[in-house]
């Protein structure tokens, strides 16, 4: 099974509210999409560095990240 590392920028654009920017949007839908059914088939991991980014922000937005982090090995 490949692995893949999640950094800050996965768990963003799949927590936050929907982007009025294309560009944006269009990544938020891939990443939701592939979270929903691409990492299924993949090991994944993290880092320190990660939840330390994630975790900086408002609350409310960096306690989505970090649940969806919480369960993602270091």
């Amino acid at each position: 099974m490949a692995t893949v590392y999640i950094e800050t920028s996965v768990v963003s654009y799949l927590t936050s509210r929907e982007s009025g920017q294309v560009i944006a949007l269009s990544r938020q839908m891939l990443t939701k999409r592939w979270w929903g059914e691409g990492r299924l088939s993949h090991e994944l991991f993290t880092s320190q560095f990660v939840i330390d980014e994630a975790s900086q922000g408002a609350s409310e937005s960096a306690g989505k990240r970090l649940a969806v982090l919480d369960e993602i090995p270091l």
